[in-house]
Formats: structure tokens, sequence, C-alpha cells
């Protein structure tokens, strides 16, 4: 009975596979029961019925489970290849188990390698010299190299691949390589270790060696003993790598000139130094000097020296915390090293810390200071004060009484806005506390009470003392009108900000292009190809062009509209569209009108020609706008459009390209035709 019992004879193959042979046969026979059996111990296959042995699905499911089984099967399933890839699927070791003509099988063994990279090992020698199925096992796993065939371990790129991601995958290449600068130099880089496999000569090339200390200090080790014994190459080493020092011979961790060279690249090498040279001066100050912490390292008199000590924590404040007790608890150096560094106060004695004019002037050096003071300090209004102006956030480490003092609150606010969020709710639901914060600081309003950042007449407030806050105006308010023309009135760059439905409001968006002609690119799309809204815009700004459609300022209707109203437009349009004679003189002829004086004008006394040319410009070589300046150098060179935009802007002149200034016979034909022109000469003709 107990024999075909499913639990008792499961836990006896969990003991010993064999032990199903002595189950029932019906149990044996039972696919469930004999696949939990395998599961549980897979030499258990062996004593399964010969029909379950036999059955291609359930050998299958069994080596899908458990891929070692594949090495339990009958033969006829280790050379299946569909039994093997069931097998594979979940081991790539499996690969161990199967026929050899299947270990041949290029496919196959991909397969393997794919999921466990070293199965390679297992494969045919021919696989094992296939250059496909080598490079995605060394890709996926560089030792699977040790398993490649010598022709591919002497394969740069196959060895590359291997070495670049594990250095000591070197230790598998062939011996030609090993001697290769790149190879070795690739497996470097994740270990200086691997130079134990790479060739002597490489561990002799002098500037090789040092290319590789560079790169990893603890190469130094490895070099070849000349050259470790050598003191020029060992000074050229730690000079690049300071720390390099820890793996230098002996002998010169006590040199003088060495030890200096090392702790000037990094002041921490002095702790490879010996305890001769750690007491050394000079080799400790040059040491500090690049790394303030390096005084861990340095003798016990000299982290008792105040000109040591103090030289350390002018580099670091931290350093202080290796300073002698006695150091540590002396007012007057402590007052020398706060001031130097306002850190160091962490590391004076408690005694010092609630010493107000040490934490004074600490905190003046550095606000964050305030963290190591005293708590009886950090509610002293003075010195809390005293941080906060030097940086306002400091304010997080002062006590709860201070933040809840009013009085001291709003003093402080006016003097660093972004102690408002620091404060209150009362303070950061006070109007007037907040808008004096956010006239200095746009960013306060973050801080404010979401009650107050959606007061609809506090936001309209707010945005005339600094419009540049409404970036954290709450988003309902952005989709308000008159808030977003209020905002973008003062910064066109706001629109950003607005709701998207107001950024195609043509009355928002042309309030934000007075200002700033980029704040089109904000705009809703069909604002940007509309033309009659461009037109309005151009008016306003005419280098909103710059930044319309480039369909539109390819479009000669459109741009002839627009130069018709400004001629600078010009500048805006396409090259194509600037090299096109009918526009360019409108756009010459607008902006000459435009610039004449009017009637009207208050011209102060001011004498002008009879083309509107100041008189003293002349005598001065000053030349006026014109729009043939933003014309293309082809029209700008053609003689006989010049001439007739001449007689149109005697300004043009002087926008003509250089050769033509130059030539004087065409300087006087272009008097000829504007006397007024003779100022755009170049030189200016007298």
């Amino acid at each position: 009975a107990l024999r075909g019992d499913a639990d008792v004879v499961l836990a006896a193959v969990r003991l010993d596979g064999a032990a199903l042979a002595h189950a029932t046969e019906k149990l044996r026979e039972d696919r469930g029961f004999a696949l939990a059996a395998v599961k549980a111990n897979v030499s258990a296959l062996a004593h399964i019925s010969k029909n379950l042995r036999m059955n291609q699905e359930f050998i299958e499911a069994i080596v899908c489970a458990r891929p070692h089984a594949l090495g339990h099967v009958e033969d006829i399933w280790r050379a299946s290849r569909r039994v093997v890839m069931a097998a594979l699927e979940s081991c790539g070791f499996a690969l161990q188990f199967a026929d050899p003509r299947l270990r041949d099988d290029k496919e196959v063994v991909l397969a393997a390698v794919r999921r466990s990279a070293d199965a390679l090992a297992f494969a045919s020698e021919e696989i094992r010299g296939d250059r496909d199925v080598v490079l995605a096992a060394v890709k996926a796993s560089p030792s699977a190299l040790e398993h490649a065939t010598k022709p591919l371990k002497e394969d740069k790129e196959v060895v590359l691949a291997a070495v670049s991601q594990c250095g000591f995958a070197l230790k598998y290449v062939a011996d030609s390589l090993r001697a290769e600068h790149e190879v070795v130099l690739t497996a470097v880089r994740t270990s200086a270790s691997i130079l134990e496999y790479a060739d002597k000569s490489v561990r002799e090339s002098r500037d090789f060696m040092l290319a590789l200390v560079e790169m990893n200090a603890s190469a130094l080790a490895y070099a070849g003993k000349s050259l470790r014994e050598d003191k020029a190459f060992v000074l050229q080493a730690v000079g690049a790598r300071g720390e390099a020092l820890k793996c230098a011979e002996e002998r010169f961790k006590d040199d003088p000139e060495v030890v200096l060279a090392a702790v000037r690249s990094r002041g921490a090498a002095l702790e490879f130094a010996t305890e001769r040279l750690r007491s050394h001066t000079d080799i400790v100050g040059a040491a500090l000097a690049q790394n303030g912490s390096a005084l861990v390292h340095a003798a016990a008199n000299l982290r008792n020296d105040r000109t040591i000590v103090l030289a350390a924590v002018t580099r670091d404040g931290s350093s202080l915390a290796y300073g002698s007790e006695d150091l540590r608890r002396d007012k007057e150096f402590a007052l020398m090293a706060v001031a130097m560094n306002g850190l160091a106060l962490q590391y004076v004695t408690p005694e010092l810390k609630v010493d107000k004019q040490v934490v004074l002037r600490a905190v003046r050096q550095n606000a964050h200071a305030l963290e190591h003071a005293d708590s009886r300090l950090k509610r002293d209004r003075e010195t809390v004060l005293a941080a906060v102006l030097q940086d306002g956030s400091a304010l997080a480490y002062a006590l709860e009484s201070v933040r809840n003092d009013d009085i001291f609150m709003i003093s402080a606010i006016a003097k660093q806005p972004c102690v408002l969020q620091y404060a209150g709710e009362r303070l950061r639901n006070n109007a007037e506390v907040v808008l004096g914060a956010v006239k200095s600081d746009c960013n306060a309003l973050m801080w404010a009470t979401p009650h107050l950042r959606n007061d609809r007449d506090f936001v309209l407030r707010m945005l005339r003392v600094n419009a540049a806050a409404f970036e954290f105006v709450p988003e309902a308010l952005r989709g308000d009108r008159a808030i977003a023309l209020a905002a973008v009135k003062s910064i066109g760059g706001c629109l950003r900000y607005v709701s998207e439905g107001l950024r195609g409001d043509k009355d928002v968006v042309l309030a934000a292009l007075v200002s700033n002609a980029s704040a089109l690119e904000l705009s809703a799309p069909h604002l940007r190809a509309d033309r009659d809204f461009l037109q309005a815009a151009v008016k306003r700004n005419v280098e909103v062009l710059r930044y319309a459609e480039e369909s539109l300022r390819s479009d000669r209707a459109f741009v002839t509209d627009i130069v018709r109203l400004n001629g600078s437009a010009l500048h805006f349009a396409s090259p194509e569209l600037r090299a096109d004679r009918g526009i360019v003189m409108l756009a010459i002829q607008t902006m000459a009108e435009a610039n004449a004086p009017r009637e009207e004008d208050d011209l102060g006394g001011m004498a002008f020609d009879r083309g509107g040319v100041p008189e003293h410009y002349l005598s001065l070589g000053i030349q006026r706008p014109s729009a043939l300046q933003y014309a293309s150098e082809e029209l700008r060179s053609d003689p006989d459009f010049v001439l007739e935009a001449v007689e149109v802007d005697p300004a043009a002149l002087g926008h003509a390209m250089p050769k033509l200034r130059e030539d004087q016979a065409f300087v006087l034909r272009a008097v000829a035709r504007n006397g007024l022109s003779l100022a755009g000469a170049s030189p200016p003709v007298g």
C-alpha cells in the first residue's frame, strides 16, 4: 500500500531517485507523478515506465523543467534536435549531454551559448573555431574565450570583445596578442592585475607602462623589475598618478623627491609615505595644498601644528576632524579655522560650538555652519540672522521658536526672500509679506499658501510687482485671460506658461510679441500660419517674422505685404526673396520713407539735408540704415540695382558690397544719381 502512496514514494525519491523502481507500476506510469518525481530527483528518470521514457512530449516537459535530465534520457532523445533545444532554453550547459552531432550544429550551439556562454566548452572543435559562435559567447561571458580554438584566440577582434568586458580574459589570449598594446590597454581598463598575464615586453615598455599607470595607478605594481627600480620612471609614474606610490618599492616611499611628486599629484598619497616623511613639513604642506583631508595621514606632531592644520582647514573644513584635540578646543585657533572655512565648526569641541563669537564668525563665512552650532545659538536671533544674510536656506537649521517669531522672519524675508519657505502659515498667507518677497525673487511665490496663490486679485497685484512669478501661478489662474494678459504684457516669454487655450488667443499672443518676438514659437500652431495675424504682429515687432513658418517667409505675396508695412522685415524673408529685385526695392522704398523726418517731429534744431540725413552725419561718416543691407550679396554687388536703389534711398550706397563702395568711378555715378549718397562711399570721398 505504501509503494502506491504518491506522497510516501515522492518523499523517498527525494532521498534516492532509485526508490521509484520500487513504486507500483501505476505510479511509474502516471505522467503527473512521474514529472513531479523527476523534478524532485532527476535520477528517478531511469525508473519511470518505458512508455513515458519513450514519449517525446513528456521528455520535452522533463528537460524544460530539469535541463540536466537530458543526461538521463534515452540516446534517441539526446539526438533529437527538438528535445535538446527545449533543454537549452532553460540551461545552455545541457549541451554537454547532447549527441555529438548536435554539439557540432551551429544553431544548436548558438542557442546554448546565448543562455550560458561557457557552454561553448561542450561544442565540437569545429564549432569552437566558428567566429560567429565564439563572438556571441565572449560578448556574453569573456571567460568563454578559454574554450575557443587557438586561431580565434589569435583573432584581435574576438580578443578585444572579451578583454573589453573583463580584463582577466587576457589569460586565455594567444601569446602573440599578449604583447599587443591595444589588447593590453583595453584589458587594464577593468583591472591592473591582469598585467601578470601580459607579455614581458609590454611590462618593460617605459612609455606604455606610463600610459597604463595614468589609466590605473595599480599598474605600477606589475611593471617590469627594471622599471620599478628606476627612480626616473617612478617619479614620472607618481607624478601622473600620486596614488601609484602605494605600489612603489619601499625605498621610494622614503625618498623625499618621489613622495613630494606623489602628494603634489594626489594629496592622499601621503598615506603611503614612510612615517619619517609623514613628519616632513614641506611634504605634508604640499599634500594639504592638494587635499586638506590628507591631514589624516600626517604624523601626530604635525596634526598639532597650527600652521599645518590651518592650511588643511582652508582647503577642506572637515580636515579639522584630524587635528589634535588640543587645537580643536583652542578658541584662538578655532576662530582662525572657521574664518577660513566655516564648516570647520563641526569639528571643534562642544564648548566652542556654544561660543557666540566662534559661531558668528563661522556662519558669516559659511551660513550652513549654523547646522553645527549648539542649539542655544540656533535660537539666538543675531546668530541666525547672520547666517540667513549669507544664505536664506540656513534658516532650516534654526529652532522653531525663531521661525515662529514674525518680526524676525519679516526682517529676514526682506533681506533673503527664500526665507519665506521656512515661515509659518500666517506669514506665508500675508499678501504684503509675500509681495515684498516676490518683488526681489519670483521664486518666493512658490512658498506662499495655496489660498494666497489662488487669490485672483492678489495674483494681479503680484504680476505688477514681478511678472516673472507667473510661472508659479496655479494652472487654473494661468487660464484666466486678464491674468495672462497682465503677465505677457510685462514679459512676453510668460506665454510659455499660459493655458493652451490662451496660446491661441490673438490678443494675448500679440501682447506677448510686443516685447518678445520669439514668443511666437510658444503660440498655437494655427496662429503661426495666420497671414492676417502675422501682419498685425509685424506692425508691433518686425522680428516676429523671424519665427514665422518657413512657408510664409518664402511666400512672395505675404512678404510683399509685410515689407510694405516695414522695410526691415526683409531681414527675415527667405534667401530667395531677399534676392528678388521687386521685393527688395519695395523694402528700400518703405524703409526710406519711414526714416525720413516728418514735419511734426521735434528735431531740436537739428539740420537735415533734403534726403533726411542730418547734415553732421556726412562729416562724421555715419551711415543711415537701408533695407539694402538685408538684400542678397548678389543684389548688393549689382551696379545697376544699387544705382536704382540709391535714387530711392541715398543711404543704400553705404550697404552695397565693399567692392562697389571702394570703386571711385561707381561712387561718382551714384553721386550723380543722388548727391546725398556720398556718405556711403568707402572710404568716404571728400
